[in-house]
């Protein structure tokens, strides 16, 4: 089952999903590039590569992270289906 869901989280398995950021997530997306930009400005070209580095590492720990919190959500919701259905 675990396969199943990875495949919905890669988009494998998916419907159309609008596209449409709430404000709130433009607006944090503009302040991290803007901090971003300023950061690197003031680094080296080997303090750079060592940030890049670091900003790679962690955007796979946020896909790992989110493959789990997919799984761990579509169980949750699958057991209150689950509940809801067999409850009398």
């Amino acid at each position: 089952m675990k396969n199943i869901l990875k495949q919905f989280f890669n988009g494998d398995l998916t419907m159309e999903r609008p596209n449409n950021q709430s404000p709130e997530n433009k607006q944090a997306l503009s302040t991290m590039v803007a901090i971003k930009e300023k950061l690197l400005a003031t680094l080296n070209n080997e303090q750079k590569i060592i940030f890049e580095q670091f900003l790679e590492a962690q955007a796979e720990l946020s896909y790992l992270e989110g493959i789990e919190e997919c799984i761990y959500g579509f169980k949750f919701g699958m057991a209150i289906t689950v509940e809801v259905f067999t409850e009398r």
